[in-house]
Parts: structure tokens; C-alpha cells; sequence
């Protein structure tokens, strides 16, 4: 007597469902059976073996595309096969471990596309309360743009000596104040105020005999249409641009190259 199984059954042996048994039948992976005469398809006892052994190395891990060549080959090319996909697997792992290590940087929106100390930077913005948190992601995303624009070298000035006060105490405050400018009229005494107390507090921190000093700025900010591309992000009011213009001017006036062409107000 010949005992056949349906679809059904077949898929509850080996604990898959019938999708997954057609979707096996589509790769090619197990042999499709003709139908009988009241248009079911009829398993036997190989295709049982066939589709647990598929089953269990599916679960194993083993690529569905190399699963023919690992039931069907010699012993030798088994043990190869397993050997090859515990390589790729090991590899998987650790670009998933880069990934993870990557995820963990990113603790925060402020983090993404931006260097550790750009990022820390605009952490402690974050932390003045004078400063609305939309004023603290223009001046993000100003960094973005910058460090895309210039990157490495970029990095490379934040890390040098010159680079450094950025991050000091009176930089910050001096950040502070030109946010605070944002829609303030050009033409108000406060601008020309934050004007003067900005070229000021240049002059204290410029080494006026130290050519490097120059040379290290200009050499990140070097490109006259990236820099304007520059200026579209982070010279968005007419108080800050008039900021700019006038501490350009007046370090030019001292002998100090900005390096950066504004063009007119």
C-alpha cells in the first residue's frame, strides 16, 4: 500500500509552514510533485528527509543558495562549504559589532555627521539656557555643512594648536552673544558693540608673529565657492552677515587676513 502525504502534512513534519514549502519548490530547492487527480500534490517519504534536511540547515545559517551544494555534493565539499560560511558569518559578525560600536557614538541627534569635538561643541550650545534649541541647530548644521565641504582638513584644524579656541571658555560666550544678534536690526549698537568685542578678543588670541597661525585657517577655508556655499548656511540674517563683514574689515584694517571673501552687504 502507498502511503502519500499532502502539503499540509508535509510542512508539519519538518515545522514549517506551507508558504515556506512552495517558496522551497520556487528555489528549486525541493522537488515538485506532480499533482493527482483531484489536483493535490502528493509527498513520500524523500521528499519528508529531503525538506527537514533543508530545514536544518536553513536554521543552521547556511544560505539557501548553497544549500543544494551542501546536501548534494561529496562529504569533502560539505566540510569546505561549512568552512566558507563560518568565514562569511564570522565577517557578518564583525561589521555588525563596527555597526554597533558606530550606534553607540550616536547618542544623541547632534552627533551625526559630525567629528567628536564638533559634536561635544554643539552639546554644551545645548546646555546655555539663553540659547533656543533652534538657534543651537542652525549652528549645527552649519558644522555640518562645513565639515562635509572640508573634512579632513577641517578635523585637522580643530585638533591643531590654532584650533583649540574654539573650545575655550571665551569663544563660547562669544558664540552665545553672535546667536543672541540673530534678528536684531544691523543698524542696532549692540551689532557694532558685538562687532568690537569680537575683533577684540581675535587680537588677544592671534600670535600677530606667528605666520602658522594665518596659514592654518586659510588652508582649510581655501575655496572661494565653498566657502560661499558656506556663507548661504551660516550667514542667514542680515545682522550676522553685517557682523561678519565688519570683523572681516576691521581684522583686515590690523593687518589680519580672515581668508574669506563675504563680498558686498
Amino acid at each position: 500500500m502507498s502511503v502519500s502525504l499532502q502539503i499540509g502534512d508535509l510542512a508539519a513534519f519538518a515545522g514549517v509552514s506551507t508558504r515556506t514549502v512552495r517558496f522551497y519548490h520556487q528555489r528549486g530547492l525541493l522537488p515538485e510533485p506532480e499533482r493527482d487527480s483531484a489536483g493535490y500534490r502528493r509527498y513520500g517519504a524523500e521528499d519528508v528527509i529531503r525538506l527537514v534536511r533543508i530545514v536544518a540547515l536553513a536554521r543552521a545559517g547556511v544560505p539557501l543558495s548553497r544549500v543544494d551544494e551542501v546536501l548534494d555534493g561529496p562529504e569533502a565539499g560539505f566540510r569546505t562549504a561549512i568552512t566558507e560560511i563560518q568565514q562569511q558569518v564570522s565577517e557578518q559578525i564583525a561589521g555588525l559589532q563596527r555597526v554597533q560600536e558606530s550606534l553607540r557614538t550616536l547618542d544623541s541627534a547632534d552627533r551625526v555627521a559630525l567629528p567628536p569635538r564638533l559634536a561635544g561643541f554643539i552639546e554644551l550650545m545645548r546646555e546655555q539656557p539663553e540659547v533656543p534649541p533652534q538657534l543651537v541647530d542652525y549652528l549645527r548644521d552649519s558644522w555640518v555643512l562645513a565639515h562635509a565641504l572640508y573634512g579632513p582638513k577641517l578635523v585637522a584644524w580643530l585638533d591643531s594648536e590654532s584650533g583649540q579656541v574654539l573650545f575655550t571658555e571665551e569663544s563660547i560666550r562669544m558664540t552665545i552673544a553672535n546667536l543672541a544678534l540673530a534678528d536684531t536690526d544691523p543698524d542696532d549698537p549692540r551689532v557694532e558693540a558685538h562687532v568690537a568685542r569680537t575683533v577684540e578678543w581675535v587680537l588677544s588670541t592671534w600670535e600677530p608673529d606667528d605666520p602658522e597661525q594665518d596659514s592654518d585657517w586659510q588652508g582649510v577655508f581655501a575655496n572661494p565657492e565653498l566657502n560661499e556655499l558656506l556663507n548661504t548656511q551660516s550667514l542667514t540674517t542680515p545682522a550676522w552677515r553685517r557682523i561678519a563683514l565688519r570683523v572681516t574689515e576691521e581684522l583686515q584694517e590690523r593687518g589680519i587676513d580672515a581668508g574669506w571673501d563675504l563680498g558686498p552687504e
